[in-house]
């Protein structure tokens, strides 16, 4: 069960940064590398906020744990607010019993789906696209050193 952590008091000058992305959504650092560079730069608070990625939060909060960096569960979710696509920040859920996950699982569908229908369209205009796992072998397995944006890797 997700125990939320002791109230946390941070002085005013310590480093915080509570917007940040890995690969698992369009950042270029894997989890534990980007919570390795903040134990080692010794931030005092951070949330990882990758796109649509709520089933992440509670194994990077976990990895952060064994660094001594504390991470508030947090997540960027994609919404509509006055007819234009906008960002949604959410933080200090409970990465295991919310309704952010299941809306997470189907924005993640409908852009892998949207991406998908886009390379169709890309493709019958006479460009071609190298598989997402020829691509991987080609960079030695990480995804980081070929795609830039996940959702156009899940759809080829």
């Amino acid at each position: 069960m997700y125990q939320p952590k002791p109230w946390l008091t941070l002085s005013p000058d310590a480093p915080i940064d509570l917007q940040m992305h890995t690969t698992n959504s369009d950042g270029s650092w894997t989890p534990e590398e980007l919570v390795d560079y903040l134990a080692k730069e010794q931030f005092a608070l951070a949330a990882i906020t990758d796109h649509e990625r709520v089933d992440t939060a509670a194994q990077v909060q976990r990895y952060a744990a064994t660094r001594g960096v504390h991470i508030l569960i947090a997540a960027e979710m994609s919404t509509h607010w006055h007819g234009q696509l906008a960002d949604l920040l959410c933080y200090g859920f409970d990465p295991a019993h919310n309704t952010l996950g299941e809306l997470a699982q189907r924005v993640r569908n409908r852009e892998i789906q949207d991406a998908q229908n886009f390379l169709a369209v890309l493709q019958q205009q006479g460009y071609r696209f190298t598989k997402q796992q020829e691509v991987l072998e080609n960079h030695g397995g990480q995804p980081k050193k070929c795609w830039r944006y996940p959702r156009i890797a899940a759809a080829t």
